[in-house]
């Protein structure tokens, strides 16, 4: 007997593997989601896209000029054709998608926050902080704001203008020519301090997913790396600081639910035997796509899925999803539900072939908890012992002896050609 306890429900989630990220994704330590992007740039929806990227990148504009593009190895089309130029699609969606205005209301909080460092890391985790209602004051020695960005030949001028000028939508005060010798005299006035730059030939040793130091204090970037680190990593880094310091100065766990978020492995499961080599038309890999050729660009996505049972099943191509989402839904129909029957019809519709449990690469059955969670609801009198229940008892008594059938008379009337109406 399956135990359908809430533990076996995480485990057997844990084998479908549908919701895992594409290789390109995970290989990006912003996680951008690049078959999202794919997918709405071959609708010709730029706003959508552009949306989509503007959730991973705090400044996305810089990075789709600067991008070092970890993703381009990773793609699963890379030995069928070559890599999708998903920088040049990033760009394309900030040229050409329009966000829409969105009303904010941020919270009033009385913690200040101090950023040591105006590189890219530094003002990334400002910025985030910004947006969640924090008092931030960035110390920077040079004289302007932006670190190496100013001296990249890549980046023009005026995009690194319009990205610093969100800076200023936010309580986020810059101090340049500022040259921070000791952060003692900082944990005074300010709750905590994010180090995002220091002249140390020892990288600082950070907890590697929260990026807390010590005391009150944060580090990330260039202030726990020998090397000068990648934009996306800059920009990852200041993210997570951010949400580690706001979990800080909550007084909430630094770690719970992050365990994924500087991961680069995924288990997706993506068939591409079959899939026919398609070579990109891009001639000149830095310049701007038009939007035809953005999206012709896009097409060429494989949107990396694993579908190898819903292939498979006519059952979950009639319910039109997969394993993970059918295990809630049974669980919430035994669990909270309480015998409501909200997804009896779904779970009787399952022949319990097995065919599900034969196709997926980690061996998930559904059939066997679909048989289980049959045997609870019928256990607790919230669904008859077999959904055609009354066909059957209505076959049995018809096939009984108690069972007679009576048939009249067949009523013949004789009609004359003559007939008066």
């Amino acid at each position: 007997m399956l135990d359908l306890s809430q533990q076996t429900l995480h485990e057997l989630e844990a084998k479908c593997i549908k919701e895992q990220p594409p290789a390109a994704m995970a290989a990006c330590p912003l996680h951008v989601d690049c078959r999202g992007i794919c997918s709405t740039i071959a609708a010709a929806d730029f706003n959508t896209a552009r949306e989509l990227f503007e959730k991973s990148s705090v400044f996305p504009k810089i990075t789709s000029c600067l991008c070092e593009g970890p993703c381009q190895n990773a793609c699963l089309r890379h030995p069928l054709g070559g890599a999708l130029h998903l920088q040049q699609l990033e760009m394309a969606a900030v040229t050409y998608g329009t966000l829409r205005p969105k009303r904010q209301f941020l919270p009033k909080k009385a913690e200040k926050i101090a950023v040591i460092g105006a590189g890219l890391t530094g003002l990334s985790a400002a910025l985030e902080l910004g947006k969640k209602g924090y008092a931030v004051a960035v110390f920077e020695e040079a004289p302007l704001p932006g670190g190496w960005l100013l001296n990249n030949r890549k980046l023009p001028a005026s995009i690194l203008e319009e990205e610093l000028k969100k800076l200023s939508q936010y309580k986020i005060e810059i101090h340049t020519c500022h040259k921070v010798t000791s952060i003692e005299a900082f944990k005074k006035e300010f709750q905590s301090i994010f180090i995002a730059w220091v002249k140390k030939e020892t990288p600082i040793s950070v907890h590697p997913l929260t990026r807390f130091w010590k005391d009150s204090v944060f580090a990330g970037g260039d202030a726990i790396r020998s090397e000068h680190g990648s934009v996306p990593e800059s920009i990852a880094d200041g993210k997570s600081s951010a949400i580690s310091i706001d979990r800080f100065l909550k007084k909430v766990s630094l770690e719970a639910g992050r365990e994924d978020e500087f991961s680069s492995c995924t288990n997706l499961h993506v068939k591409t035997e079959k899939t026919p080599p398609l070579s990109s038309k891009i001639i000149h890999p830095d310049s701007l796509l038009t939007k035809e050729e953005a999206i012709e660009e896009a097409e060429r996505c494989l949107l990396c899925t694993c579908t190898d049972c819903i292939e498979a099943c006519t059952f979950m191509k009639n319910y039109k999803s997969y394993p993970k989402k059918y295990l809630r839904e049974i669980y919430n129909n035994l669990a909270i539900a309480m015998g409501t029957r909200h997804a009896n019809k779904m779970i009787n519709s399952c022949s319990l072939c097995g065919q599900c449990a034969s196709v997926c690469p980690h061996g998930l059955d559904l059939g066997e908890v679909i048989q289980e969670a049959r045997n609870i609801m019928v256990s607790k009198r919230k669904m008859p012992a077999s959904a055609f229940d009354f066909a059957l008892k209505d076959m049995a008594f018809s096939n009984s002896e108690e069972c007679f059938l009576a048939k009249n008379a067949p009523l013949i009337i004789a009609l004359s050609s003559k007939t008066n109406y």
